[in-house]
């Protein structure tokens, strides 16, 4: 690649937009770089200047990527995310392989790791688990992990996915709302009710409207409602009876336990073998990454608890 220095725009410019997009925004992109509204906000116009295209609306509290922007993010969020991982990979590499590094969301941590957390230890002493826990379903390319868990199948390079159960899609609310709705609550009902939406504009994700239509849902009225740019707050503001939002058994699974979440209606999309484990192919396996694997597939199974949450 000669002359690529002319070629690609400054490092910090790529940076803050890839977070700008993220967030939709470029204070909330500035309080993650600890930088400024201002210098995120030079940063962007300078890109814009590089490739002489518009990448965001300005809005009054928001900004909103373009189509042209919106295909940089993805190539950006991609080709950063493999540069951190590449760095995260050779620091892994020169530390101790007795360290078993385990990535998973908050849900899945609450009903798929702790209760069987000190049988792992017990099964492998020679390990020592480093566990992290995060609020959203998992953004590979921006972790090193040894294995990580994931709802929703996703094509990812560099991993291989280990299917260990079924899952399904349900609709959830609180106790709370669930009383405003009609018993039984048919697609239709959910399509006029208050819905949540979680939104990524780099991940593909099932919506309702999606959802809706696998039960022949008329969907024009299904982008009603709040959106969220995180799915665990998606989830929390269900909880707050603010309307139903579409969940994942496997995340909702640890809330309906509680009662905190309730199903609202039968209407149910089944996702064969679609919880699973991912493990990196691109670095030295830890030795003891396919018995841990072989360890949840034998104690994992969603689908034994789907049909005891019955609908309210």
């Amino acid at each position: 690649m000669r002359n690529l220095k002319q070629r690609l725009p400054p490092l910090a410019c790529l940076v803050a937009f890839e977070a700008a997009s993220r967030h939709g925004s470029f204070s909330h992109a500035a309080e993650e770089l600890a930088s400024t509204q201002s210098a995120v906000s030079r940063q962007i116009k300078q890109l814009e200047g590089f490739f002489n295209i518009q990448l965001f609306e300005r809005r009054h509290r928001d900004v909103v990527v373009t189509d042209r922007g919106r295909y940089l993010a993805e190539v950006v969020s991609e080709t950063l995310g493999e540069i951190a991982m590449a760095s995260d990979r050779l620091r892994m590499m020169r530390e101790s392989r007795n360290i078993f590094r385990l990535r998973i969301d908050s849900d899945h941590a609450n009903t798929v790791l702790i209760p069987h957390l000190q049988e792992l230890e017990h099964r492998f002493p020679e390990i020592q688990l480093d566990v992290m826990i995060t609020s959203n379903p998992l953004d590979f390319p921006f972790e090193a992990f040894d294995i990580g868990f994931h709802s929703y199948s996703m094509d990812y390079k560099h991993y291989t996915r280990t299917p260990i159960s079924d899952d399904w899609i349900i609709p959830v609310c609180s106790p709370a709302f669930a009383e405003s709705l009609p018993s039984p609550c048919t697609g239709e009902d959910i399509a006029r009710a208050r819905l949540l939406h979680y939104r990524n504009p780099l991940r593909e994700w099932t919506d309702w409207r999606a959802f809706l239509s696998e039960f022949g849902v008329d969907t024009d009225k299904a982008d009603m409602g709040p959106t969220f740019s995180q799915y665990s707050a998606c989830f929390d503001a269900a909880e707050n009876g603010l309307g139903i939002a579409l969940a994942w058994f496997s995340q909702a699974k640890a809330r309906l336990d509680q009662g905190s979440l309730v199903r609202v209606s039968e209407c149910t999309m089944h996702l064969p073998k679609d919880f699973a484990i991912y493990s990196d192919d691109t670095t030295s396996t830890h030795a003891s990454t396919e018995a841990v694997v072989n360890f949840f597939c034998n104690r994992v199974d969603l689908s034994l608890g789907e049909n005891q949450y019955r609908v309210r």
